[in-house]
């Protein structure tokens, strides 16, 4: 249903380019449920975003029932049955030493 072909994403500021995406691959079944889990900056984010549509690759191809996005235009995204992606992010609450209490988002 879903595959990812070595995806690679960069965001350039500047001289200075971050790689978000570097080579990912991976495939998802039909009605598969997926946990996608890494610390801050591993691109949990930035791959959601490219499969929901919201962001482009910059190489690779992600391929939506057997049809590569590489070409995708904007309005090509609402056939492909992904839309709308529901992304849920989960907000943590810790307590420090002081112990007062601090949120963090680790999405």
């Amino acid at each position: 249903m879903l595959e990812l072909k070595h995806l690679k994403k960069y965001y350039r500021v500047g001289d200075s380019t971050t790689k978000a995406l570097d080579d990912v691959s991976i495939s998802f079944r039909e009605k598969e449920f997926v946990a996608i889990l890494g610390p801050s900056g591993s691109g949990k984010t930035t791959m959601l975003n490219v499969i929901g549509g919201l962001d482009r690759y910059d190489t690779g191809d992600m391929i939506i029932n057997g049809k590569s996005t590489k070409n995708f235009k904007d309005t090509d995204w609402d056939a492909t049955g992904i839309t709308p992606l529901a992304l849920s992010f989960r907000t943590t609450t810790s307590l420090d030493t002081s112990g007062s209490s601090q949120m963090s988002n680790s999405a």
